[in-house]
């Protein structure tokens, strides 16, 4: 590391990109797919040309006023995540009614993310009327995020289910309601193209019978419930490794990379004295470990004393020994007291931390 590390681009600077735009435009697709990888839910090309490839999908799916959810509102529904209701019950109630409707099928989905880096995610489908189960898949997909393998998920029951006979309603049972409302979305987002698919199986399928029409159900995944609880113990019992080919990787989880990157090149640029600063405090967590920065939830001192804007600026005197602290005041010989508010000779930051009452 050079020791001048002020003049060094800092690590979540990332204006800098934008004069690489005119140098991406000029990739074609098969190179640019062999220098980024494969991206589920987008196509390579589209980071040079936007997403007109996506929107091929489905005509029209990016025009306000043509969206699945402005055309057909009143056929989709979300029965969502009610803390005040006892959801075992109610599933319990609502499964054996909507079983007993012979136009009804029930698709109950859900993905899986390893916590290990050798084996691949996968999602699971299953589809079921009344008590009989018609159809179950599931299939890995890379290294993806758990939101894009439940959107995943999703994309296929959905496409499964259109294709029953003598369906009038469509109940998607899921643990990722998130995920649920993304499947109707067509706009720009990680997993745009399972979105796609959905809106477009939806939109065919309504246009059908004005009697179609679907529910997504949250289940809590604790829950192991009935039919979800099947899919829940069907994916989990599949596991792929990843092997040596190239894998899958959604947008989200490259995010997710360049985030992680940055944030370990800014905690080794903050080991060294010259870019932290001389006087810098050093502080550590309950487990002894130091405080390395970070800007997730605010950052570790943000988070901490961010409620208060007045303890938090005298915190961050104390913690950069820097103006107006009284002893950096002192330190570099300015004409300003050197005393504490609470009357104390020298406001130091020993003072600050364990003295002063102000």
């Amino acid at each position: 590391m050079s020791a001048d590390c002020s003049s060094a681009p800092h690590p979540l600077d990332l204006h800098h990109t934008a004069s690489m735009a005119p140098v991406l435009s000029t990739i074609n697709p098969i190179n640019f797919h062999n220098i980024f990888g494969g991206l589920i839910g987008t196509l390579a090309c589209s980071f040079c040309h936007t997403n007109n490839n996506l929107l091929r999908c489905q005509p029209n799916a990016g025009i306000t006023g043509d969206w699945l959810l402005d055309r057909y509102a009143d056929r989709l529904h979300f029965d969502e995540r009610n803390p005040m209701q006892d959801r075992c019950p109610y599933l319990d109630e609502l499964i054996t009614k909507v079983r007993a409707n012979p136009l009804t099928v029930l698709a109950a989905t859900d993905g899986s993310v390893p916590q290990s880096n050798q084996y691949q995610a996968a999602l699971a489908a299953i589809i079921y009327k009344g008590h009989s189960e018609l159809e179950r898949t599931c299939y890995v997909s890379g290294r993806v995020t758990a939101p894009d393998m439940e959107l995943n998920a999703i994309s296929c029951a959905v496409r499964l289910a259109v294709k029953q006979a003598n369906c009038q309603h469509i109940m998607v049972f899921t643990d990722s309601m998130g995920s649920a409302h993304r499947a109707v979305d067509p706009s720009m987002h990680s997993g745009q193209a399972f979105s796609l698919s959905v809106c477009r199986a939806l939109q065919e399928w309504f246009k059908a019978d004005v009697l179609h029409c679907i529910t997504f159900v949250y289940i809590p995944s604790a829950l192991w419930w009935d039919i979800h609880g099947e899919a829940h113990k069907y994916i989990t019992e599949l596991k792929v490794r990843v092997g040596h080919c190239k894998t899958d990787n959604s947008i989200d989880v490259l995010r997710s990379r360049a985030a992680h990157s940055s944030l370990d090149a800014w905690a080794s640029m903050f080991q060294d004295r010259s870019y932290r600063g001389s006087e810098f405090l050093e502080l550590q967590q309950p487990d002894r470990q130091l405080i390395q920065p970070s800007y997730l939830n605010g950052g570790p001192w943000l988070s901490t004393f961010g409620h208060s804007i007045t303890e938090f600026a005298r915190v961050c005197w104390c913690i950069t020994g820097h103006m107006p602290i009284g002893a950096c005041y002192c330190h570099f010989k300015i004409n300003e007291p050197h005393g504490c508010t609470c009357g104390a000779a020298l406001q130091s930051r020993q003072h600050i931390l364990f003295c002063c009452h102000d």
